[in-house]
């Protein structure tokens, strides 16, 4: 089972009601049916979510024509590091469907140089 909570979740709250909810509802059966069967628990990962009107989200979307940012729904590190206030943008293919396969996009042209001004540039 894949789990992950919301930006801004007490993942470790929701980790206790996941635990209490399989304790009592799926656990007895499948120990039943298989004695070794135990609950691993899952590493934190905090989610990410900047706001649309970051600064770094605009620059982004004004150097890449992107009208509106996006949201997806698999985890990240990229929430480790926002967790402890550092702004953080993910980058990616264009879709999940793209990443992670043996013929993934890989675009060749150089990506857009961010404004220094902006305290950082992105880069090859």
């Amino acid at each position: 089972m894949e789990w992950r909570t919301i930006p801004r979740a007490d993942f470790f709250r929701e980790l206790d009601h996941m635990k209490a909810h399989v304790a009592t509802e799926s656990e007895p059966a499948m120990k039943a049916a298989d004695p070794a069967t135990r609950f691993g628990e899952p590493a934190p990962v905090p989610g990410l979510s900047l706001s649309h009107d970051h600064a770094r989200a605009l620059i982004v979307r004004q150097s890449t024509g992107a009208i509106a940012a996006g949201k997806v729904s698999y985890g990240t590190g990229g929430g480790l590091y926002q967790a402890p206030g550092i702004p953080t943008i993910l980058c990616g293919p264009g879709s999940v469907a793209q990443a992670h396969k043996p013929d993934a996009l890989v675009v060749v042209e150089p990506p857009c140089a961010m404004p220094s001004s902006a305290g950082w540039r992105a880069g090859c």
